[in-house]
């Protein structure tokens, strides 16, 4: 299910979004899904939500600090183009 998140670059907003996979509407004549109830579709929508604001917030802190690194030299121009 984690495949299913989308983490993209807003333009309009510079920052970092996301969008969450959810329970199909039709989750109740699925087989996999039909013995959830409404609380336990809404809970899991939640946590979806939830784990997507946690990645967001930690691929945010890493840009912040790949920012911050290349103000000090930190990067391509340092240490020339590598081979691997």
């Amino acid at each position: 299910m984690f495949q299913a998140f989308d983490f993209y670059w807003d333009p309009t907003e510079d920052r970092l979004r996301f969008d969450p996979p959810t329970i199909p509407d039709d989750w109740r004549e699925r087989d996999a899904t039909e013995s959830l109830d409404s609380s336990t579709v809404s809970m899991i929508d939640g946590e979806l939500d939830d784990l997507g604001r946690t990645v967001q917030e930690v691929l945010e802190n890493y840009l912040e600090r790949a920012d911050e690194a290349s103000d000090y030299g930190w990067g391509e121009e340092t240490y020339g183009k590598r081979e691997e």
